[in-house]
């Protein structure tokens, strides 16, 4: 193994190294502003060998019952986007060992690595790469296996649906690719005087209110309107929130935040009386020109339930645009006290049942 040096970042030598790299919006500074102001602690590592920085992670951290619950989502950061497997076993040896003598009861860890790629019908259009989880599993992890449905969905998201922009200049190229059904609805929004404009801060409680409404609706997870205040503070002008307006009544919100040359889909709503005249399909045809506006190569709906029974219908709708399924290889952990784990667990049973 080469001499890699591994040490701790503050966050401006962090985003200093990692603005320059591909990364997900996870594994920025931003982000972690917003973790730091929901209760998490946020450390910052490095792996260098000589003076240059090989790798980079964001790591967060929150007290529960028995100890600290460490994350890492998405990372580490590798240069030039260049994977050392070498590198990374030292680099997750050492936060291992960092975990385990700072209160940690477990760590999940969200590898930033590719697991299978598919049709948006769940057709397989290359091999899994089952080799990198059974990597992780030989470096001592715990994998928690392929996790389908929404009641699994998190910020750290396994099944991707995403859109290559890459070959894009014009509305007009944009348009052609997408299925019937969209192309017709984009011209219905149009045709009744549906229009997207950017949301000010003064108006996020409308995003939280129709985001909150749609997940009471179709049965998902919801966060709260100071969540969506510092998501609008810490990202700046790297993220959006559009809403679509049919004159003064708002039809669709959507939260997209831009990472170097991704622009993701985090989160929307839509009123369901104006879905109708097409509103969420403006919303999303809108978001990816002003993607291509930002030089993005790769558009990114973010997640969907990884089944495909036909009854994803989140999954129904981003297929109108034609795109295709990234699955990555999921969620890992590691618990470096195996005996406090197990007590810690049968205390939360006894006190629930309590």
């Amino acid at each position: 193994m080469e001499d890699y040096k591994f040490y701790e970042l503050n966050a401006k030598e962090f985003e200093k190294f990692s603005s320059k790299e591909e990364r997900s919006f996870l594994q920025t500074q931003a982000m972690a502003k917003v973790l730091a102001h929901r209760g998490f602690t946020i450390k910052y590592f490095a792996v260098a060998l000589g003076n240059e920085i090989k790798a980079a992670a964001l790591v967060n951290a929150v007290p529960v019952f028995g100890g600290k619950r460490y994350e890492l989502n998405f990372g580490p950061i590798f240069k030039d986007k260049i994977f050392d497997e070498e590198l990374e076993i030292f680099f997750m040896k050492k936060i291992k060992e960092f975990v385990k003598v700072h209160q940690g009861i477990v760590l999940e860890y969200f590898p930033d690595q590719n697991y299978k790629i598919l049709s948006a019908t769940g057709e397989l259009l290359d091999s899994p790469r089952q080799a990198r989880i059974e990597h992780y599993i030989n470096s001592g992890f715990t994998y928690e296996g392929e996790r389908q449905g929404y009641e699994y969905l998190t910020s750290a998201v396994q099944w991707q649906y995403l859109k290559s922009i890459s070959e894009f200049s014009s509305e007009e190229e944009v348009l052609a690719t997408y299925n019937s059904n969209a192309k017709r609805a984009v011209k219905k929004a149009k045709k009744n005087e549906l229009e997207v404009r950017k949301l000010n801060f003064n108006e996020l409680n409308q995003v939280e209110h129709l985001i909150t409404e749609t997940a009471q609706r179709q049965h998902f997870g919801k966060k709260d309107l100071e969540y969506y205040e510092l998501l609008y503070k810490a990202f700046g002008e790297n993220i959006e929130f559009l809403g679509v307006f049919k004159e003064n009544e708002l039809g669709a919100v959507g939260i997209f935040i831009q990472s170097r040359h991704e622009f993701t889909f985090l989160s929307g709503g839509s009123n369901a009386e104006l879905a109708k005249l097409g509103a969420s399909f403006l919303l999303q045809h809108t978001a990816i020109l002003h993607a291509l506006g930002r030089r993005c190569t790769l558009y990114n709906f973010y997640g969907v339930s990884g089944l495909f029974d036909g009854q994803d219908r989140v999954l129904q709708f981003k297929k109108n645009f034609n795109g295709y399924i990234l699955s990555k290889v999921g969620k890992f952990t590691y618990v470096p006290h195996p005996i406090k784990f197990k007590s810690v667990q049968f205390l939360k049973k006894l006190l629930h049942r309590a």
